[in-house]
């Protein structure tokens, strides 16, 4: 696994479930790795991806849909 910063992290496994986001619900599969409390989650490209994630710079938000479902998210 390679990190923003270029570094490669060796993970600690990886985890698959329900996943809800924003209240758009999905099965999804995440690698496990110590980011030494940086993070809670990090949704990486992939999971971008399958959501159909849009940011918007102007506002800071990203926004997600899935079928019928559709949330946005600030940061």
């Amino acid at each position: 696994l390679r990190v923003a910063n270029g570094k490669r992290i060796r993970p600690h496994g990886r985890w698959r479930g329900d996943v809800s986001v924003g209240g758009v619900r999905m099965e999804a599969s995440f690698e496990v790795f110590d980011c030494e409390g940086a993070f809670d989650v990090i949704l990486g490209k992939p999971w971008l991806h399958s959501v159909r994630a849009i940011h918007s710079y102007d506002t800071d938000e990203i926004q997600i849909r899935l079928a019928t479902q559709k949330a946005v998210l600030q940061n």
